[in-house]
């Protein structure tokens, strides 16, 4: 079920782990923390919908669940991925 509320139009807030297991990011959301989805154990997958101006390189540390990340900017185009989610795979480019 995905879960948007966790977000504010500038940052994202740290997420319910057991209520999310995939959501999107709004393309409003600005910044998003050290460790912002570190306690989302069922998170599986993230899209962003636009790019973030600071997103953490520990943003989704912890999240040991999460296999997928969707992104609408180039490789390399934001640092530091996969964000502390080393077993994510990161899709660039991505278009919903």
């Amino acid at each position: 079920e995905a879960h948007n509320s966790a977000f504010s139009r500038s940052s994202a807030a740290k997420c319910p782990p057991r209520f999310l297991s995939f959501t999107t990011i709004p393309s409003g959301v600005k910044r998003i923390e050290s460790n912002a989805f570190g306690d989302c154990y069922g998170l599986t997958e993230i899209t962003f919908e636009g790019t973030p101006d600071d997103l953490s390189d520990t943003a989704f540390a912890g999240c040991m669940g999460l296999k997928t990340i969707n992104v609408p900017w180039s490789k390399g185009a934001v640092e530091g991925a996969p964000w502390g989610a080393d077993s994510a795979t990161v899709n660039h480019d991505y278009v919903k």
